[in-house]
Parts: C-alpha cells; structure tokens; sequence
C-alpha cells in the first residue's frame, strides 16, 4: 500500500499537468476556432491578443475588422479594414464591409465609393 501511495505521489503532478492546457495557448488558434463557431466577442479578445505579437498580419485586421463589425463597433471594425486594405492581398469583400459599415452609419457618400469598389472586383457572372 505504501509502495502504491508513493507512486501516486510520483505520478499525480504528471497526470495533472496532462490535463491541463498549455500554459501559453496560441491565440491565433483559439481566435480562429472562436472565429469559426461565430462567437466574435471571444475572437476579437485572442486576436488583438495575436495582434499585439504579430502587428502586420493582415489577415488578422481583417479578421479583427469582420468581429467588430459583427458586434456593432463599427467604427473599431473601419479602422481595421482600412488598415486591411493597404495590403493588395486583403480580400475582395473587405470593400463590402467597409460600405456596409458605412451605410449603417449614415456616411453614404463614404459607403458608395466602398460598393463600387466591391462591385469592380466581382466578375459578371458573381451572384452578388
């Protein structure tokens, strides 16, 4: 029985630490994954967190910009995709949101120039 008690002693702290996650967890990861199953409030907080470690992922402001915009911080969600779009890689509906943006806050002039921005990227035969 003691040889059983001492080994238990041994190995607890193993198992416990197996249990756990890793101390450090990467946002990006966990950005994504919350990202994914549309919780924005939470992606937003991993990926600013990612931000701060990688400043000029454009994908990542992008994504920033898209979780802001879904949670009604609109003008947070502007400064993002302005800043997405100074990378030529940003992706095409990048002028969607920042026209929809926007609109919903009543600067159509604004929200015009960004849908005929959009629409110059969608081929004839898009749906949109």
């Amino acid at each position: 029985m003691k040889y059983y008690i001492a080994l238990f002693a041994l190995l607890f702290p193993v198992l416990l630490a197996a249990q756990q996650p890793p101390a450090k967890e990467k946002p990006k990861k966990l950005a994504d994954s919350y990202y994914a199953a549309q919780n924005y409030e939470e992606a937003v907080r991993y990926y600013l967190e990612y931000q701060r470690q990688n400043p000029k992922d454009f994908e990542a402001k992008y994504r920033i910009g898209i979780c802001y915009y879904e949670i009604d911080s609109l003008d947070r969600g502007i400064s993002y995709f302005k800043f997405a779009l100074k990378n030529s890689n940003a992706p095409d509906d990048t002028y969607f949101y920042m026209a929809h943006s926007y609109q919903l806050k009543h600067r159509f002039e604004l929200a015009a120039k960004y849908y005929k921005l959009y629409l110059g990227t969608l081929s004839l035969k898009a749906p949109n």
